[in-house]
């Protein structure tokens, strides 16, 4: 069981607080984190190369020479993909998609495996909640100064635009919004500080279906039991 020290406005520390093992306890893997991040990098990429094809290239609209009796190659325009100056072939058209597609399932099992890393390194704090009138960044960045933490932080809040506006101008604090999160994010934070009303928030978002005794479910077991249970019916209905 992890856990994480809850912090006030001030910087001190007031208690601890244990944290859910199938959200902050979960045993990390290294091709599903790397399948994440690389899916998160590819969305953000923009195609920005283009070439020129045959077509767009100015001129070759007379035909060089005569198709036959020269004893040269027949051609048919100057901007053929093989001459120089010619068009391109295959090239970038600069309306390349380079998303990647992934189960759901499996990026909100990245996102438990890389708060668990964070949190398994003690480097998730919880935060009081912070209250202001206006956006004032001055103050909040005082709040994080208070903190006896160092680096970049990614700092989890629910939706409060007062705050994320006073937030989001501070250079080392990325914010974001607890339904929001990706792998990447937390991986190359330094720190999770985790605003402690967006807390149970993230859980119950991220959180796995448990059953009685608070554990994770396995999928794979309960396509298992319907498979026997559809075996049995079946036996019966052949009996009969």
């Amino acid at each position: 069981m992890n856990t994480a020290k809850i912090y006030d406005i001030k910087g001190k520390e007031q208690s601890k607080k244990t944290l859910r093992s199938d959200i902050f306890d979960v045993k990390p893997s290294e091709v599903l984190l790397k399948q994440a991040v690389v899916r998160y990098l590819a969305g953000l990429r923009e195609p920005i190369a283009k070439t020129k094809t045959r077509a767009e290239r100015r001129g070759g609209g007379r035909k060089p020479w005569r198709q036959k009796g020269t004893g040269r190659a027949r051609v048919g325009s100057r901007r053929t993909p093989i001459w120089r100056k010619g068009g391109v072939v295959f090239g970038p058209t600069g309306t390349e998609n380079f998303t990647k597609k992934m189960n759901k399932k499996s990026i909100r099992k990245a996102i438990q495996m890389a708060l668990s890393v964070r949190a398994s390194e003690d480097r998730i704090l919880i935060l009081d909640n912070i209250q202001l009138n206006k956006p004032q960044t001055k103050e909040a960045k005082a709040i994080f100064d208070k903190l006896p933490i160092k680096g970049r932080i990614l700092f989890i809040s629910e939706k409060n635009p007062i705050l994320l506006k006073s937030v989001e101008n501070i250079p080392f604090v990325m914010p974001t919004l607890y339904n929001q999160l990706n792998s990447y994010d937390i991986l190359v934070s330094d720190y999770v500080v985790i605003l402690k009303d967006a807390l149970d928030k993230l859980v119950s978002f991220y959180g796995n279906t448990t059953n009685k005794d608070n554990e994770s479910v396995d999928l794979v077991d309960l396509k298992e039991a319907d498979y026997d249970k559809k075996q049995a019916e079946t036996e019966k209905k052949v009996k009969k």
